[in-house]
């Protein structure tokens, strides 16, 4: 029977990789996953309801877009990290 041994540069590192491995982590990455879900979702409801503002000949990115997309996103993916820490 053959052992081996892993070396990483640092304990953070080190941290982050056994977490994964121990199902720690995983709460964090399914909330990672609902977040980039939602934000796709809240951007076609955007371009559904708010295409004006989107597709101007400025293209410009307004504060109202912004928020739309990433502050349910947040507060989702937040709610999902915390229903799975418990």
């Amino acid at each position: 029977m053959t052992q081996s041994f892993i070396v990483y540069r640092n304990p953070l590192e080190q941290a982050f990789w056994e977490g994964v491995m121990n199902g720690d982590f995983f709460p964090f990455m399914v909330a990672g996953v609902v977040f980039i879900v939602m934000v796709v979702v809240m951007n076609s409801i955007y371009d559904t309801f708010f295409s004006k503002h989107y597709y101007s000949r400025a293209r410009k990115i307004h504060w109202f877009q912004n928020a739309f997309l990433f502050i349910p996103a947040f507060v989702v993916s937040g709610l999902v990290l915390n229903f799975m820490w418990i």
